[in-house]
């Protein structure tokens, strides 16, 4: 299961510490202003699945401490609770969490939830009041079992489908529930396997610590029957402090000492999948893996993962392995990173441009070592060849022996079978045949005076023609190898020293050029007497440019190059090629991407980006240096690039080497206004070093327009070779009105005169990035990042009635070492009102007036929600509030009582968002967001609507995500929480007080003014 899908979702949970004040006690008032949890408790049912999958992830974290997250899905579970009579139940999430110390240990929470417990609700099939009226039994049959108070606090609908999605949260009842649950956790838990490993005594004496019982109605994913199984899904997590050893910046980890009760590590013997991950939160020198990692490059994203149990039943291998430990030995310093091998790949064409038929098109790839090291085995695999790219294309040309005289007549007896010249009288047995083919061999008429058995003679007009192989494959210095009917160019370089370079080149050759006639079979113009014409006249140069035209702009430039220029455009990204330095760590580059057109004029650009060196003379940068790049553009064809744009990109690259995702270094783009044909431009940038800290790939992504300003005659769709036409559309007669729709594409925006090609990716440089200097005097190197403590404050005067006013104050206190931006949202209940003009913002205690709020409508859920940030384009684009180092932002708001009856008032906690200019996903794994778009976002308050009827509108509580400032972030949202309150707003009989609960504690409040205040995150300052 995706926790992280499912925390977006599911919102704040509380758990809170107990206050006491005055002289009323909690086991004096606890019974009088608590639910009512005399609800019998409904039977226990065992929840079984077909399939069991489990699973254990490790992030080592600060000092010696590390996080644990094991997932079981599947398998047998007996639960307290019978949800099977709920058919309409999709799917059941109850999550405890007790995360208060977290940010002693990690910057981000596991979940990204505050303390407290939550239940999820997914019903599909009914309408929206059934849904509520069935989670309303399910909420309180949770409360009687697990001894907790839970709110509703979010509602979706969806008309398709009927599927209705609720949400509720609160605080658990009694002082000792959260180490109930704990022990009702691990009863749940198998008892082999990764299960075994979890105790009661381990998750409680851990400082965080999270839960999640689940369970989903539904196939198993990808290989379940077609029957729907309850699948049960647990999940806990928690950090040990001390489950690293630390010798200097060298680091320890011992599966068996973070998990003793494993014994031997191996998945439970009735699993299908057991896997053991571990996540790296900083480029580090590993020093030892045992046993060996099972993915291949686990340095390039820091992630380790081993398989103990691979058993599914649709697939032909069984995996199962178990191991006395899994241990990592890794060193933290990254200053000895002065040295490595820098090889740049480039590709480009020996040709002069245009090129025209009769021609080879010659392609070259050098690879320079611009580095300080020497670099081993440069290997490139270049492209997917079918087996006909390999041989050539096959086309019928004329037989070269031959040449046609129209006027010349030959005579056929039909009875003897003499094929002659001679004149013969035409009658029953003897036709003649006018225009025929001189034999330049024989020097005289093909086939003449033989003699040729009626059966053979249609096969004459066949031997007029042969077929010539064209665009061949010459393998040149690289090695062909099949894969499967699948042909790859590769080559290898043994070693590169630095300064050194290297060229090898392979050859597309004979391309088609001439005009081809293709003669029709004879036709009878009299009775014995046939004449034979041509049809029809071909140039082979507009074959071979409609075919490129419908499947692709480029020639022979295989998948991984192919821009399909009208029907499916793509980048054009250039091949991957790799290499090691002396240890055998491997790095990878990408050359340049290349795009040029056969029997054309055009511009043809090629990008090369290089890293300048720094002061020191190598390419190691600290962490917000100002790096220094030359883009350098050449254009190697033969008109004007005019209108180049450019802009440059960081590349994060996965453990298979594939190009993950991107993001672009803002501030780096740019225009340049024209190339002349054989002209190198070069063009200076510069920006800040801020991406991972270790390895640090960028290339330059532009685009060009090729100035040409006639237009070919082969751009008239009327020119289209009326023979081809009829051959494509006798291959795809089923087809026909697509392949006339891909003809006219073709032909709809012409690519032989001004062609633009927006995106091509110019070759690709790495440098290393390590951290800030004064990062190092810590015993582990850091990165700057904001980390906030968020206090929330009640303040009223005295006994509350309706009309009275309350003020809720949340102070948000940016306690990290770097600026961030910050976002509120706050749920309000229906009991009270926010006097929008009453809202004060202060920073450091000057008041900030440079704000939006927006203010969603209150529901049947008896939430709103109020969202506070620097500006608020819309409900999925805001701007945060600029919050510097060691500033605190206040936010003041009056709340008024509406409501004359007692009532028991959940207050919600604040939920403060914000971000860093750091990349988290590449620095820190725990509560990684995989599904986090390549702009910067956060999830915002879900948006409410009024209704309650499902007749009535398509309830849509949809989810919100916000656009945070693009100035250089590149993160997922991070979240921060007070704690939540509930507030008795009339007192006991016969006193005049009133009580709020923070937690399972209370405060009594007496008729004074009264600050009650808590920090949320554990932390002082």
């Amino acid at each position: 299961m995706n926790k992280n899908n499912k925390m977006k979702i599911i919102m704040p949970i509380i758990f809170i510490a107990i206050f006491v004040m005055s002289s009323f006690t909690t086991a004096s008032l606890k019974g009088t202003t608590v639910p009512d949890l005399d609800k019998v408790i409904t039977t226990s049912a065992i929840y079984d699945s077909e399939y069991y999958v489990e699973g254990i992830d490790l992030y080592p974290l600060r000092g010696t401490a590390v996080g644990i997250n094991i997932a079981m899905v599947g398998g047998e579970t007996e639960l307290p609770f019978d949800l099977t009579t709920y058919g309409n139940l999709q799917m059941f999430s109850l999550i405890a969490a007790n995360q208060k110390a977290w940010q002693l240990y990690s910057m981000r929470r596991f979940w990204d939830v505050p303390d407290g417990v939550a239940m999820m609700l997914v019903f599909r099939q009914q309408t929206a009041d059934e849904s509520l009226e069935d989670g309303k039994e399910i909420k309180e049959m949770m409360e009687s079992i697990y001894g907790v108070r839970l709110n509703l606090i979010y509602g979706q609908w969806h008309s398709d489908g009927q599927v209705t999605q609720l949400v509720y949260y609160g605080n658990f009842v009694g002082t000792n529930d959260i180490s109930d649950f704990v022990g009702n956790f691990t009863t749940y838990t198998p008892n082999d396997g990764f299960g075994a490993g979890i105790t009661y005594d381990l998750l409680n004496d851990a400082p965080v610590k999270s839960m999640s019982v689940t369970v989903i109605q539904g196939r198993f994913p990808f290989i379940g029957s077609l029957t729907p199984d309850y699948i049960p899904v647990l999940e806990c997590s928690w950090i040990d402090p001390t489950g690293l050893t630390k010798t200097g910046s060298v680091i320890d980890m011992n599966l068996t000492k973070i998990m003793p009760d494993l014994g031997i590590v191996s998945g439970a013997s009735y699993s299908n999948a057991s896997f053991v991950t571990m996540e790296l939160p900083y480029i580090v020198d590993v020093l030892e893996i045992d046993p060996p990692t099972d993915n291949m490059y686990p340095h390039l994203n820091r992630k380790f993962e081993w398989i103990l149990e691979f058993d599914i039943n649709f697939l032909p291998y069984k995996i199962s392995r178990e191991y006395a430990d899994i241990h990592v030995k890794y060193d933290l310093n990254l200053t000895n990173l002065q040295y490595f091998p820098q090889v740049i790949g480039e590709m480009s064409l020996k040709n002069t441009l245009p090129i025209t038929g009769e021609e080879d098109i010659q392609y070259s790839f050098t690879w320079e070592n611009v580095g300080n090291e020497d670099a081993y085995n440069i290997s490139l695999a270049y492209g997917e060849f079918g087996n006909e790219m390999i041989t050539g294309m096959n086309l019928p040309v004329l037989n070269p022996d031959l040449t046609f005289n129209q006027l010349q007549v030959m005579y056929y007896n039909m009875t003897s079978g003499l094929f002659t010249s001679t004149p013969l009288v035409v009658g029953p047995d003897v036709v003649s045949l006018q225009g025929w083919f001189f034999d330049d061999n024989t020097t005289d008429w093909f086939y003449n005076n033989q003699i040729i058995p009626d059966a053979d003679f249609d096969l004459i007009f066949e031997l007029i023609y042969e077929e010539e192989s064209f665009l061949e494959l010459d393998q040149g210095d690289f090695d062909l190898v099949n894969y499967t009917n699948v042909w790859t160019l590769e080559t290898t370089i043994d070693s590169l020293a630095p300064g050194e370079n290297v060229t090898k080149e392979f050859t597309i050759k004979n391309l088609p050029t001439g005009s081809y006639t293709f003669y029709n079979e004879p036709v009878e113009t009299a009775p014995g007497i046939y004449l034979m014409t041509p049809n029809i006249t071909i140039d082979w140069e507009e074959y071979i440019t409609i075919f490129l035209r419908l499947f692709g702009s480029t020639l022979h430039i295989p998948e991984d190059q192919v821009r399909l220029t009208n029907l499916f455009p793509e980048p054009v990204t250039g091949s991957a090629y790799y290499y090691e330095d002396a240890d055998g760590k491997e790095y990878m580059g990408i050359t340049n991407g290349l795009i040029y057109q056969v029997y054309d004029n055009e511009a043809v650009v090629i990008g090369k980006l290089s890293l300048v060196p720094n002061e020191l003379g190598n390419k190691v940068y600290r962490f917000d240096d100002t790096v220094n790049y030359t883009l350098e553009l050449t254009n190697i064809g033969d008109t004007d690039a005019i209108d180049i744009d450019y802009i440059l990109w960081h590349a994060f690259v996965s453990d298979t080497h594939d190009v993950e995702y991107f993001h672009p270094i803002l501030g780096t783009n740019g225009t340049y206004s024209v190339i002349h044909p054989g002209e190198t431009v070069q063009i200076n940038l510069t920006s800040s070093a801020r991406t991972s800290i270790g390895i640090h790939p960028v290339f330059a992504i532009f685009g060009y327009t090729s100035d040409e300003p006639e237009i070919d005659p082969r751009d008239d769709p009327a020119n289209i070779p009326a023979k081809l036409m009829e051959e494509l559309l006798k291959a795809f007669e089923n087809n026909s009105v697509l392949l006339l729709l891909a003809l006219y594409n073709a032909y709809n925006q012409p690519i032989f005169s001004t062609v633009e090609h927006s995106t091509v990716f110019s070759s690709m440089d790495f440098g290393i990035v390590i951290p800030p200097l004064n990062k190092e005097g810590r015993l582990e190197p850091t990165y700057p990042t904001p980390e906030v403590e968020v206090v929330t404050e009640l303040i009223y005067d005295g006994n509350l009635s309706q009309g009275d006013e309350i003020v809720l104050r949340s102070s948000v206190t940016n306690v990290g070492d770097e600026p961030t931006n910050i976002i509120f949202i706050q749920r309000i209940p229906h009991e009270l009102t926010p006097l929008e003009e009453t809202l004060v913002v202060t920073v450091d205690g000057v008041p900030y007036t440079e704000f939006d709020v927006a203010w969603y409508p209150r529901s049947n859920l008896n939430m709103g929600v109020g969202i506070l940030a620097d500006e608020i384009r819309g409900p999925r684009d805001a701007d945060g509030i600029p919050l510097g180092v060691n500033e605190t932002i206040v936010v003041e708001l009056t709340l008024r009582v509406n409501t004359r009856n007692p009532a028991d008032v959940f207050i919600p906690p604040t939920e403060i968002r914000y971000r860093s200019e750091f990349d988290m996903d590449e620095t820190n794994g725990i509560n990684e967001d995989v599904d986090t778009p390549e702009t910067d976002t956060a999830s915002l308050g879900q948006e409410m609507i009024s209704s309650t009827s499902a007749d009535l509108i398509d309830k849509t509580f949809n989810s919100n995500a916000i656009t945070l400032p693009t100035d250089g972030a590149s993160t997922n949202s991070w979240g921060a929480y007070a704690n939540s309150l509930s507030l008795v707003l009339e007192g006991l009989a016969g006193f005049n007080i009133n009580f709020i609960y923070i937690g399972v504690g209370l405060i009594a409040v007496t008729g004074v003014a009264v600050l009650i205040y808590f920090r949320a995150n554990g932390k002082k300052h």
